[in-house]
């Protein structure tokens, strides 16, 4: 039996699916266009907007984040196409059943953060000698859901000489990524407290001394499922500014110091009028600017304390979750055997 896993991103997500199916599963990294070589197709973001009409048997939709908006022969196809679509928190499954997806399709799943990345647990020492208060990053994908442009345009008004590193890895789709890139280098506009860093892959060596050395991040995503990189950047003694978004909540709790105020609106493609309505979550500028300063005003005491606090409480999430590998193929034994 041959699976072939469609992942929207390479290293987050085929990565992850390979490391809960690896011992299980001979599965293969595919193409929408080769996907008739395998017997069952299992997705991993959202590829599905230029889905075929005729494919093999979807044994998984793994979902990190769902909109309402999705155009109905999508939500149809969920509804009686896909066997199983996995979700990593309670807003997206809830998001699902509002949709009207049956909920006896939908598992709820758990990302094994310490199975990913073994070097981050109980990681809980901070080299001040190392961290410059006024260096700042961010880090993802040139996409919309990133929200890049309008994080540089907000971090622009203010009034320190910060230093701010954008890493990102490339876009799957060239030609947005190449229109994103676009958009961010002019929200740029030469500012020299701006740097912008993109290549296919980051090593994990770079990444957290990148964390290590800056005071902070900044993520002001419009949307996100998981975010992975604030939980490894706090993991290596750092401190993020995030957007208020639902499944953020889910894991900081209501009280993270760092959260941004923000305005749920549709979203609309600056690009293409045809891509899908997405319901999304614009900072505050005010917000992130006092969440700014209050970051950067932190002693050192209270940067420890607030680390500590968090790493505590992500810490105790992960370890009493359920096993994550152990939900996924057990369903996909059950699925493939009662076929």
């Amino acid at each position: 039996m041959k699976i072939g896993v469609l992942a929207s991103n390479e290293y987050y997500g085929l990565d992850i699916v390979a490391r809960a199916l690896i011992d299980n599963i001979n599965f293969f990294q595919c193409s929408i266009k080769d996907i008739f070589q395998y017997d069952y197709i299992i997705i991993h973001g959202q590829p599905i907007f230029q889905w075929p009409e005729e494919y093999p048997p979807l044994i998984f939709y793994w979902v990190w984040e769902f909109n309402t908006l999705l155009p109905m022969h999508i939500t149809n196809l969920l509804s009686s196409q896909v066997i199983k679509i996995l979700v990593y928190n309670e807003y997206c499954k809830n998001q699902l059943l509002q949709a009207g997806i049956p909920k006896s399709k939908i598992v709820r799943v758990y990302f094994d953060f310490f199975k990913v990345f073994p070097e981050l647990r109980n990681k809980t020492e901070i080299d001040f000698f190392k961290k410059d208060r006024l260096q700042y990053f961010t880090f993802g994908r040139l996409h919309f859901r990133k929200n890049i442009p309008d994080t540089v345009k907000i971090l622009k008004q203010w009034d320190k000489q910060f230093k701010f590193k954008i890493w990102s890895g490339l876009f799957p789709f060239e030609k947005y990524h190449q229109e994103f890139e676009s958009e961010t280098l002019q929200a740029i506009d030469g500012d020299k407290r701006f740097e912008l860093f993109v290549q296919r892959s980051i090593p994990q060596t770079e990444k957290y001394e990148m964390f290590k050395t800056s005071w902070g991040g900044v993520f002001l995503s419009l949307g996100e499922g998981l975010g992975i990189v604030p939980l490894e950047a706090l993991f290596c003694g750092t401190l993020s500014i995030l957007n208020k978004l639902p499944s953020w909540i889910e894991l900081y709790g209501e009280d993270y110091p760092f959260f941004v105020e923000n305005i749920k609106k549709v979203y609309r493609h600056p690009f293409h009028n045809n891509f899908p309505l997405y319901p999304a979550y614009y900072p505050v500028k005010e917000s992130v600017l006092e969440r700014l300063e209050k970051l950067y005003s932190l002693s050192e005491q209270e940067y420890v304390e607030i680390v500590k606090k968090y790493q505590q409480r992500l810490n105790a999430h992960f370890e009493n979750a359920k096993y994550t590998p152990e939900i996924v193929v057990s369903a996909l034994k059950n699925t493939v055997n009662n076929k």
